[in-house]
């Protein structure tokens, strides 16, 4: 049995490279959603934190509902 080298690592990682495109895709959503919280914060006419915690408590909020939902047509959608 050998030892070492890169062959056994990505074997036994949870590394797909069939599915490396999804998780850019995730990744690079997450990345311009937080360039547009920026935006977003510097576009409040009054930006206190506590505006800034209430704007990001509604779009988490939406974001979860809109989560739920979708996931709950999803799940009925595909059973039998």
């Amino acid at each position: 049995e050998t030892f070492g080298g890169i062959g056994p690592v990505i074997s036994n990682s949870i590394f797909r490279p069939r599915t490396i495109f999804i998780g850019l895709g995730i990744l690079s959503f997450a990345f311009s959603c937080q360039h547009s919280s920026l935006i977003i914060a510097g576009s409040l006419e009054n930006p206190t934190r506590e505006r800034w915690t209430r704007v990001s408590r509604a779009a988490l909020g939406f974001c979860a509902t809109l989560g739920i939902i979708m996931g709950t047509c999803g799940y009925i959608g595909f059973t039998e």
